[in-house]
């Protein structure tokens, strides 16, 4: 895990994004069934020291469970981490939590279920968070 993501890091710097899985602030590994300690603000601090400025965030306690995003987490990530490019994924219903998550400073966010069940169009979405 993170051995790999370092080496990646060396050599592909800026242009990679990492994915980071977190649950009750903590990273989970190994496909959500495990929770470690390392926070995930710990874990984006080390992905800037390694080089690595984009960072996928999915909280997996709301991804797919359409109960919004967890707005505070992103926020706080965004702030103790401003050189970060945060992209939100878990949580979204609709295009209020999609301009939520823009006021929070988040760069992007992944939309799943809540554009396949036609809560969120597309286009739509960009030009209001454009």
């Amino acid at each position: 895990g993170a051995v790999f993501a370092e080496r990646l890091a060396v050599r592909y710097g800026g242009r990679i994004a990492v994915g980071v899985d977190a649950r009750g602030g903590r990273v989970a590994v190994r496909g959500w069934l495990k929770d470690t300690e390392l926070t995930i603000r710990d874990m984006c601090g080390r992905l800037l020291d390694w080089g690595i400025t984009g960072v996928i965030v999915t909280d997996i306690s709301r991804d797919g469970a359409m109960q919004g995003p967890n707005l505070k987490m992103y926020q706080e990530l965004v702030k103790d981490h401003p050189a970060l490019s945060v992209t939100a994924s878990g949580g979204v219903r609709g295009h209020g939590d999609l301009l939520a998550l823009k006021e929070c400073g988040v760069a992007a966010a992944i939309v799943g279920r809540a554009y396949y069940d036609g809560a969120v169009d597309l286009k739509r979405a960009a030009e209001e968070c454009r």
